[in-house]
């Protein structure tokens, strides 16, 4: 199986060695062997393999990329086994006026499991490219004990709109209808906007909006308004309102990751940047956040976040802390990074993630996370292999091993 897996590989390689002119062309391959227990306390060791390859054309006007993976996991159930092709590309068709793209995308984290998204669309330019008019059509497919089915059927477009000023005024919108062929799943129509703009007055304030809506439901699923000030050129304030119609499916990307809101979560959040030299930045960061916690009961959360960025030639340094509080109890905790270059052909990278919290039963308990990684340049390669491990009160383990090649070269044709 995996001989043909190889070559199913290497039949979407084939075409770019007779078509393929002069660009740059990256080519990359990684494994990762995790050893776990899942919420049942059971054993568990997914294997995952990924192949790649992406082409830029020198002029900018073609872009192919091509994926190729299978997971397996020889002692949990075979029902999470599957494999993952992809194929996509960019095309100007009339440079800088027609673009088409299509092909296969995926989303390991969008949903539960993986999602993948199988789509064609066409943009055309106007006004020197201030005007794009887009459109597209395609079907989004989850994966289903082994395979992915179709999942919904999507259509739709967009527009987006550019002034010729000095600091530009954009706009943005865009419609889809996602058409579900899953029962007791009703049809979506979803609208978004979007708009920034930066003054030309003191501190430069630049002021955006961002939105999403259910038209369908006649639900607004987010507003995000904000403003970054810029007193001095070393100096950044940023402040954000948001406000989100969440479920549980949406993640913990939004807005304060310890919460859990089946409905309408409120934010405000203010954070303050500064520069201290090219090579040191720091920031603060303070978060209010108001939302549901069950049916008519709302209840309130705060965030604060300090972190350190320390980036001279030879290596870079993150540090951050922070700290939030919410109905399920407090957290508090700390991420150390350090990526150093070892002499001209090496590097090594360390993290370190350490978290205690309190939930409302009065536990407690400390999750970390550890990582150690080694690169090794040599010519137009970069080899990386290393490890993690994760511990916390709900996965009790998880280590991994994990290993990456990577080529970066510039393709000619006489």
């Amino acid at each position: 199986m995996t001989a043909l897996r190889l070559f199913l590989f290497t039949l979407f390689l084939l075409p770019w060695g007779f078509t393929l002119g002069q660009g740059l062309l990256t080519m990359e391959s990684e494994s990762l062997f995790s050893l776990r227990n899942n919420f049942d306390q059971e054993l568990e060791s997914p294997f995952y393999e990924f192949f790649g390859a992406n082409y830029k054309s020198n002029d900018q006007t073609l872009n192919l990329n091509t994926n190729f993976g299978f997971f397996i996991d020889p002692v949990g159930t075979a029902d999470h086994d599957f494999d993952l092709y992809q194929f996509n590309f960019q095309y100007d068709v009339v440079k800088d006026r027609i673009t088409v793209s299509g092909g296969r995308t995926s989303d390991p984290v969008k949903t539960i499991g993986w999602a993948t998204l199988d789509m064609a669309s066409v943009d055309m330019h106007f006004l020197e490219q201030r005007l794009t008019l887009g459109g597209f059509a395609g079907k989004e497919r989850i994966l289903d004990i082994g395979n992915f089915k179709n999942q919904a059927d999507l259509v739709g477009g967009h527009v987006s709109y550019r002034t010729q000023d000095m600091f530009p005024l954009h706009l943005s919108s865009k419609f889809q209808h996602k058409e579900y062929n899953i029962q007791d799943k009703q049809d979506e129509n979803l609208a978004s906007i979007g708009a920034n703009k930066t003054i030309a007055t003191a501190w430069s304030p630049e002021l955006l909006l961002a939105s999403r809506y259910n038209l369908s439901t006649s639900e607004t699923q987010k507003i995000e308004a904000g403003v970054d000030l810029y007193p001095t050129i070393n100096f950044i304030n940023r402040w954000r309102v948001m406000t989100y119609k969440t479920t549980a499916q949406d993640g913990i990307e939004d807005p304060i990751f310890s919460i859990i809101s089946r409905g309408r979560l409120n934010e405000i959040m203010g954070q303050v940047e500064y520069n201290w030299t090219p090579h040191f930045i720091s920031s603060v960061t303070l978060a209010y956040d108001d939302y549901l916690l069950q049916e008519s009961i709302r209840a309130e959360g705060y965030r604060s976040e300090l972190s350190f960025n320390y980036r001279p030639e030879l290596y870079k340094i993150n540090n951050k802390y922070y700290y939030f509080k919410s109905y399920g109890g407090y957290v508090f905790g700390g991420v150390l990074s350090l990526t150093r270059q070892i002499f001209d052909s090496n590097e090594i990278f360390i993290s370190e993630d350490i978290t205690y919290y309190e939930k409302i039963t009065s536990a407690q308990s400390t999750a970390y996370n550890t990582e150690l990684m080694f690169g090794h340049f040599w010519k137009n390669f970069k080899m990386q292999f290393g490890g993690e491990f994760n511990s916390n009160n709900s996965l009790t383990y998880d280590l991994r091993m994990m290993a990456k090649l990577s080529y970066l070269g510039q393709m000619e044709r006489n």
